[in-house]
């Protein structure tokens, strides 16, 4: 097993183009995009500007005064009554709505305008905003009745996109969905805090806290260089696999592959090489990769051993995965009896799933259905394990996507042997 290891290093090293594509260039993107997009990951990254049209249909002080005429007919006592008064001037809806639009961080990326509704509908059909938001008639009396009262079904907030600018409408859409939740949380809780009894007002536990702040992690945000030094790392290590499948296509073509069966030893020998050689040289790759992102970029420099040796152990099954990958398309390639897999695997095969697995840019923003297969790859899981682990998550974070791992691997394996004893027996 090792003089098959050692062949496909030394036919590797002699490649020296192929060899400075899989350890040079990623160093390269890493730099590139990890200062060309350091905006995304420290917050400041601003380049969205939008515009958007607000219909207010709603009266605010009127329906903060009906609600308050509603709270006098209740049979509560008078500070009970002045406590719901109270509540509702501070946790009324649409001023901690607009309270949100007006935050600097928002208003830097979207700029607010009031306008009655044919106005705004006519605007975003002349593609002059973004989207429209719309707060229907009562809003603030009926929201004030659902969240203190418990009473009706609330209002709700419409908002209506632009046709084409779906992604910024979207964004917009998102953030205004995350209020809506953000209230209806709150509300939850408070409900769920509070006494039934509501004339009870010396409740002896008045003043506990019930809940709080508890944060996952203490770490730092991860920096732009270390998102892309992992980015770049899981993307080309797919190369490799592919690079192993192009060499076993020219042993094949030089009857190398037959001389060593004609020495005796048994076909499997040469399968599961491959796929030692292709785990090896990408535990490799990973391991000088992250090696210049620490020292040469000054990449995870705040991190323990502890770190470094989960960042090992994720690595080697990472690397064992790619391995049965590469035994994978070694058997297609050698049943096929032609170098074109291992090209469309490296040509664009690869773009494909480092896009779907995020080592281009965070997978979070899109559709639901490609962050689903993009989690189901090995690149994608490598990714999303290394940042979590970087974060400070334990292991019982980690181990749903280690399975997985090993699933893929498992699956992979299992495949490269049917189509490489199918191979043999043709």
């Amino acid at each position: 097993m090792f003089s098959f290891l050692k062949k496909d290093v030394l036919v590797l090293i002699r490649d020296r183009t192929e060899l400075l594509v899989l350890l040079l260039m990623p160093i390269i993107l890493t730099v590139i995009l990890g200062f060309a997009l350091k905006g995304m990951f420290n917050g400041s990254f601003s380049s969205f500007d939008m515009e958007v049209a607000i219909v207010n249909q709603n009266d605010r002080e009127a329906g903060i005064e009906r609600f308050h005429e509603e709270v006098s007919k209740l049979s509560l006592p008078n500070e009970a009554q002045k406590q719901l008064t109270e509540a509702a001037i501070t946790s009324e809806p649409f001023n901690l709505l607009a309270e949100m639009l007006k935050n600097e961080d928002i208003s830097q990326i979207i700029e607010i305008e009031y306008m009655e509704e044919a106005e705004a509908e006519q605007a975003l059909e002349d593609q002059e905003i973004t989207a429209l938001l719309k707060i229907p008639e009562n809003f603030t009396y009926l929201s004030l009745n659902s969240m203190l009262l418990d009473q009706g079904n609330g209002s709700e907030l419409v908002v209506i996109e632009g046709k084409e600018s779906s992604l910024l409408a979207g964004i917009f859409h998102d953030m205004i969905e995350r209020f809506v939740d953000t209230m209806n949380f709150e509300t939850a809780i408070s409900k769920a805090s509070n006494s039934t009894d509501t004339s009870n007002t010396t409740d002896p536990d008045e003043g506990k806290s019930i809940g709080g702040i508890v944060t996952v992690t203490e770490q730092e945000p991860i920096t732009s260089i270390e998102y892309y030094s992992i980015g770049m790392a899981v993307m080309f290590a797919m190369f490799v696999a592919s690079t192993i499948a192009s060499k076993a296509y020219v042993e094949n073509y030089q009857y190398v592959f037959d001389r060593i069966l004609l020495s005796g030893k048994h076909p499997l020998l040469y399968l599961s090489g491959k796929a030692i050689s292709t785990a090896v040289l990408v535990f490799i790759q990973l391991a000088i990769l992250f090696g210049m992102a620490r020292f040469v970029l000054q990449a995870f420099s705040d991190n323990s051993l502890q770190f470094w040796l989960g960042m090992i152990a994720i690595g080697l099954l990472f690397s064992f995965c790619i391995g049965s990958l590469g035994a994978l398309l070694t058997a297609i390639t050698l049943k096929a009896k032609s170098n074109v897999v291992p090209g469309i695997f490296s040509g664009g095969i690869v773009s494909v799933l480092a896009m779907l697995g995020g080592s281009f840019f965070p997978v979070s923003g899109m559709p639901e259905i490609f962050t689903s297969i993009g989690d189901w790859t090995p690149n994608g899981i490598m990714l999303t394990a290394t940042l979590q682990w970087s974060q400070g998550l334990g292991t019982a974070y980690l181990a749903p996507l280690m399975i997985r791992l090993l699933l893929i691997t498992f699956v992979l394996t299992g495949l490269s042997l049917l189509i490489f004893s199918k191979r043999r027996a043709a």
